[in-house]
């Protein structure tokens, strides 16, 4: 017998991501949002084939906040999910947190240890923090032989209205149907608000999309309808029936003529018009085998070339990130100006196409590795201004929205490396006579 207050619920089988950990000139980090779904986890194997499902490179998370963990940042942007009774798979509060963990946690009126909700500041002379919405979602994965749950956290303000909405929509059709699973699609939509006065916002939304038949949903109601009695006589008797009249009724017979012979169905209004007679006499099944025969076939279109395989792509992959090209939009645009037509995805590639493509990159000479005047640059942390009007003055320009990495020195000549590292040094030397001038 199970426990009457027991919370069932399943296993977490990993995490669903719109945002990734990004380094900072300063050497910390800071997050940065993703067009596509990065999924981690600690099952190895489920994480391999998510990689071969949504695309991406299976890798080791090395900041991963508990044991040995694994991720994928996938190439798709909608994946396909089975979503569970809400009580498996939503979970809403404002929370605070801190270094320590979570300090406050209540559902808008009551905290979890029953006293009033703090969370919700008046004004700016409340002294409590504010507090945030966590929407907690999980699902599973359709795809995937799991019966695990994959969950997806946001704090955003769209993403706690718009699921919530879908999931209690699912609960209304998962009365409306009988089944305790719905399918659907999880989607990653980016957005943008603008507003006067105001910097143009960009964001990634998760939407969850129900797979439901809304016309079979809108139609006829099965339920039939009340049958009204005509008032009680008033002298007690019981109500009685209005009879039906004699010409309504049909005898059996004619019953049977209607399944035999039925009556033509009413045209559409939007109907096409019926093709007219062309007053030829059918031919037989030989007469058109031989009429077949006698005419030439049809040239058939050529077959689609084959699709590169999963190991040609990370061959691929594997030489372009031995280049330096690590991010996927610039390996699509390494690729893109090699090939005579566009893609958006690797999937769409062709064997022929890969092949060539891992003949260009081995044949591409190799990424120089930074040399000592550049690390030397990069560690002495130079004004980010002086080095701006330094490479200005070497006729380098570099956009004001542009951040200065080793990228940057990269693309130096050594002419222009020497002048600048002879810059440096001058300036460091001034620095460290007039010590007080420089700060």
């Amino acid at each position: 017998m199970p426990i009457v207050d027991l919370q069932r619920r399943l296993h977490e089988a990993g995490r669903i991501r719109i945002g990734v950990q990004v380094p900072t000139s300063r050497g910390k980090k800071r997050p940065q949002k993703l067009t596509t779904f990065r999924i981690t986890g600690q099952d190895h194997r489920a994480l391999e084939r998510v990689a071969a499902l949504y695309g991406g490179t299976l890798e080791a998370w090395k900041d991963a906040p508990v044991g040995e963990q694994w991720q994928v940042i996938t190439e798709t942007a909608e994946i396909r999910v089975a979503v569970p009774p809400e009580r498996m798979a939503l979970s809403q509060s404002m929370e605070l947190w801190s270094g320590g963990g979570c300090v406050r946690r209540c559902d808008g009126e009551r905290q979890t240890n029953d006293d009033p909700c703090v969370c919700a500041a008046l004004d700016g002379e409340d002294p409590q923090p504010r507090c945030s919405r966590h929407t907690r979602l999980s699902l599973m994965l359709a795809e995937l032989a799991t019966t695990g749950l994959w969950r997806l956290d946001t704090q955003g303000f769209y993403a706690s209205e718009e699921l919530a909405g879908a999931l209690e929509l699912a609960q209304i059709l998962a009365g409306a149907t009988g089944r305790s699973l719905l399918p659907g699609w999880l989607r990653l939509e980016q957005r943008e608000i603008r507003r006067p006065g105001e910097p143009t916002k960009q964001f990634a939304v998760p939407v969850l999309d129900l797979e439901m038949d809304t016309a079979a949903l809108l139609g006829p109601s099965r339920i039939a309808p009340a049958l009204t009695l005509p008032a009680a006589a008033t002298n007690g008797e019981p109500p009685v029936l209005t009879p039906i009249p004699a010409e309504a009724r049909s005898t059996l017979a004619e019953e049977l003529a209607q399944v035999d012979d039925p009556a033509p169905p009413r045209p559409r209004r939007n109907a096409a018009a019926a093709v007219p007679a062309t007053g030829l006499k059918p031919r037989t099944a030989a007469q058109a085998r031989a009429t077949k025969t006698d005419q030439p076939e049809a040239e058939q279109p050529p077959a689609p070339p084959p699709r590169a395989t999963e190991h040609q792509r990370r061959k691929l992959f594997a030489g372009l990130r031995e280049h330096g090209i690590n991010d996927r939009d610039d390996m699509l645009d390494w690729i893109n100006a090699r090939l005579e037509r566009t893609i958006v995805s690797s999937k769409e590639l062709t064997k022929t196409e890969v092949s060539k493509l891992i003949d260009a990159v081995a044949n591409e000479p190799a990424k120089p590795e930074l040399t000592a005047d550049e690390v030397m640059l990069d560690e002495a942390k130079t004004d980010d201004s002086w080095l701006r009007q330094t490479l200005a003055d070497l006729g380098v320009e570099i956009p004001a929205d542009e951040m200065l990495t080793i990228e940057t020195l990269r693309r130096l000549t050594p002419q222009q490396v020497t002048r600048l590292r002879t810059a440096f040094n001058a300036d460091v030397d001034t620095r460290q006579a007039d010590p007080k001038g420089s700060t």
